[in-house]
């Protein structure tokens, strides 16, 4: 049985943390013993992950980073199995702890944000001598790594995509029509990045069509109160809903007629599948590995920041001809995102390394 440790900076609800669950509960079906070790947060995924058998540890959670690290140092002495860290603090304690460990990379941006460049750039490359193998989850990802020379050109940086389970249950709402209440959806957290102005801006401009039409943003971040202001301006604060941090998601996708993600950038936006995954049409930008996710000809794909592309494809979205061969695209797509082939790849790659 081989044992796998994930090493993950925090399990709070997130992308990364998101999947780090879903291939932790893949792994632990296709027979491996998995076990996360997680540093600091709220364990909001806890349960999830004990529920579906895998043991999380605890023992490192908020301590000091040096005594994280003699701790580590000295769990992983009696450990013989694959180590594999997500998110730059674990790479960082994995790296300074032991050779020939694996990292992910499930961002496009900084190693260190934040931090002047030469600092986010020694910090990888360091990760990077010291690992035996560095994932990227997307090929936008690589290329950042290699552009940025965060990795260097030395390293061989494999891409392997993100998986999802099959749901459960589909959206099962008939597309909205003029004089119906259609409800557009995001899950995104309120940061320069998600591009949320394009956004609030696009639905204002699709009101014409949809008059009683409702915006739903659930999420939190930095932008929260500067939003708000902005969507008192644009005249539709009445007709959008603020729901925060959502444990729920499956509801929510259940619940709305289009999924929109305006980004300017993703490493790869797991929200994207778990939209498709649910059966709702997805609006999104043709930017980094967005496209490597919905499909570089997926019919409501959209200009980077320009509100009129959004609403003209949010509209497009509403019509009825239009929804059932967009869900036919990205039921196609979404089959191409298994935990099988994600579980299979990431066998391979740890023992070829």
């Amino acid at each position: 049985m081989r044992k796998i440790l994930h090493v993950i900076t925090t399990i709070n609800r997130g992308g990364a943390e998101n999947q780090l669950l879903i291939l932790a509960r893949a792994q632990n079906k296709s027979g491996c013993e998995v076990e996360v070790i997680f540093l600091k947060g709220e364990p909001e995924l806890l349960v999830d992950f004990e529920s579906s058998g895998v043991k999380v540890n605890s023992f490192l959670h908020g301590k000091n980073p040096l005594i994280q690290l003699y701790l580590f140092r000295k769990y992983i002495r009696k450990y013989s199995g694959v180590i594999h860290a997500h998110l730059p603090r674990a790479e960082l304690l994995s790296a300074l702890s032991i050779r020939d460990f694996v990292f992910s990379r499930h961002n496009a941006e900084a190693f260190f944000p934040g931090a002047p460049r030469m600092i986010s750039v020694a910090l990888s490359r360091f990760v990077s001598t010291r690992a035996k193998l560095g994932i990227a989850i997307s090929e936008a990802v690589r290329t950042f790594l290699y552009q940025s020379k965060e990795i260097g050109k030395h390293c061989d940086i494999p891409v392997v995509y993100y998986g999802i389970e099959s749901a459960a249950k589909k959206n099962q709402l008939s597309p909205a029509v003029a004089g119906n209440h259609p409800k557009i959806g995001t899950i995104s957290r309120l940061v320069p990045q998600k591009d949320l102005r394009t956004l609030i801006t696009a639905f204002s401009l699709m009101l014409s069509e949809f008059p009683k039409a409702e915006l739903l943003i659930a999420g939190s971040g930095q932008l929260e109160i500067e939003l708000k202001e902005f969507v008192k301006y644009l005249g539709v604060d009445s007709q959008t809903k603020w729901l925060g941090r959502m444990a729920d998601t499956e509801s929510f996708y259940l619940s709305i007629n289009t999924f929109v993600l305006s980004s300017t950038y993703e490493g790869f936006g797991l929200v994207l599948l778990e939209a498709m995954n649910y059966g709702v049409p997805v609006v999104a930008t043709n930017v980094s590995a967005i496209p490597e996710v919905i499909g570089f000809d997926h019919p409501l794909i959209s200009d980077l920041s320009n509100p009129n592309s959004f609403a003209n494809n949010i509209i497009k979205s509403l019509d009825d001809g239009n929804r059932k061969s967009i869900l036919a695209y990205q039921s196609e797509r979404v089959a191409e995102f298994s935990t099988d082939t994600l579980v299979q790849k990431l066998e391979r790659l740890y023992v070829k390394s």
